[in-house]
């Protein structure tokens, strides 16, 4: 079995593959209280179908864009449970967990967008087309990245073969589009303390 994470957005999601790409089993809620929640979940969704983690063979996580936050979750969920359980892991852009065949568009920050076209090409703009599909304040029928969408990713040939895009844990990073945005202290932390 093979297990997905998407918390980059405000939906986050869980899914569990056969290993030969067949989603078995998908958990979806909002992420208010989402770090406590996505471990009860998957708890859950393991239990549910009679799966014990020592059977999942690897981690898929949504690696952004998205929200900071959560996209660090998700893949520090996926790297601890594939350190621990000694599996591999993967990373699934979050443009490719909503659409691949139309532009997608994902909130960047101030009434921004990253704009991922069919052809690949990413851009940042306040201007969404009109035939994209994505979530934020310019979609009234929003499409958040789904976990269970990863079955292309999830095929067990890949697995087995230790080849793209599986990897070591410690290999999974974040696909961060821009900086975050943090302001440092006005006045530092003095360098000893009395």
């Amino acid at each position: 079995m093979i297990l997905a994470f998407s918390t980059s957005s405000p939906r986050i999601g869980l899914a569990l593959f056969s290993e030969t790409g067949e989603c078995c089993g998908s958990r979806e809620f909002d992420g208010e209280g989402a770090v406590n929640r996505t471990f009860l979940e998957l708890d859950d969704l393991l239990a549910a179908h009679g799966v014990p983690l020592s059977q999942v063979r690897g981690f898929i996580a949504d690696v952004g864009p998205g929200s900071f936050a959560g996209v660090k979750a998700g893949v520090t969920f996926a790297k601890v449970l594939g350190q621990a359980c000694g599996r591999l892991v993967a990373g699934v852009s979050s443009f490719d967990l909503i659409a691949r065949d139309r532009p997608v568009a994902i909130p960047s920050r101030r009434g921004q967008y990253f704009v991922r076209h069919p052809s690949g090409e990413i851009e940042i703009t306040d201007q969404v087309p009109a035939e994209a599909v994505g979530y934020g304040t310019a979609f009234s029928t929003p499409e958040y990245p789904m976990a269970s969408k990863a079955s292309d990713w999830a095929l067990a040939t890949r697995l087995r073969e230790r080849s793209a895009p599986w990897g070591e844990p410690a290999q999974l990073v974040a696909e961060y589009r821009l900086e975050p945005s943090i302001t440092p202290p006005k006045k530092p932390y003095p360098a000893e303390r009395a």
